[in-house]
């Protein structure tokens, strides 16, 4: 899978490192090239210097081959326009995510993820998610890699477990029990195997 990330800065670093541990393939986009020189040292990546706005940089960018393009620049309208261009211009792009602080942007919109503005798929506000991160880290202590699905009541984390944990020794009955609510242990890794519960 090919992505396209909007922004060669910390959040978009942060993001490509994860999807390229997945094994996806990420070209950035971003108008700095110290920015762009930065992120093809760091990581096993494509950079391309431009502005995000202008279709031919898209373009040269590859979008006419991303499956995703995530735009997360500090700029609010670079992120916008350039998923709204995505959009308009390219089908064959399923997914948009444009990260947005100002919400002005989202109060007229019908839509809390604000999907119906400009066609873009997701609209992410970094300060409310890490602020929902910070609190599910508050309240677990030693989650790792959490997954948010919206509009569900789902996470999916994983969870490291030190030899002084006090979940060590636990059937998995009592693990699940201790837990408030519901979950499901879907996998468990010891001394680098796979184990499936």
């Amino acid at each position: 899978m090919k992505v396209l990330i909007i922004g060669a800065g910390r959040r978009g670093l942060r993001l490509a490192r994860h999807l390229i541990e997945e094994k996806k393939s990420v070209t950035f986009l971003d108008s700095s090239s110290d920015r762009c020189q930065s992120a093809v040292s760091k990581l096993d990546c494509l950079a391309i210097c431009g502005s995000a706005t202008n279709i031919d940089k898209l373009i040269e960018a590859g979008v006419e081959d991303s499956e995703i393009a995530v735009a997360v620049t500090d700029s609010d309208e670079v992120n916008l326009v350039s998923c709204g261009l995505i959009v308009a211009n390219f089908p064959n792009v399923k997914k948009t995510v444009a990260a947005i602080r100002s919400i002005s942007y989202l109060s007229n919109n019908d839509d809390e993820h604000g999907t119906s503005l400009l066609g873009i798929s997701d609209i992410v506000n970094p300060d409310s998610e890490a602020a929902r991160r910070i609190i599910d880290v508050i309240r677990s202590g030693f989650y790792h890699d959490t997954i948010i699905f919206p509009d569900t009541n789902f996470l999916l984390f994983t969870m490291h477990i030190s030899k002084r944990n006090p979940y060590v020794g636990m059937s998995l009955a009592q693990f699940r029990a201790s837990f408030k609510g519901n979950i499901v242990v879907t996998g468990i890794e010891r001394k680098g195997k796979a184990i499936l519960p």
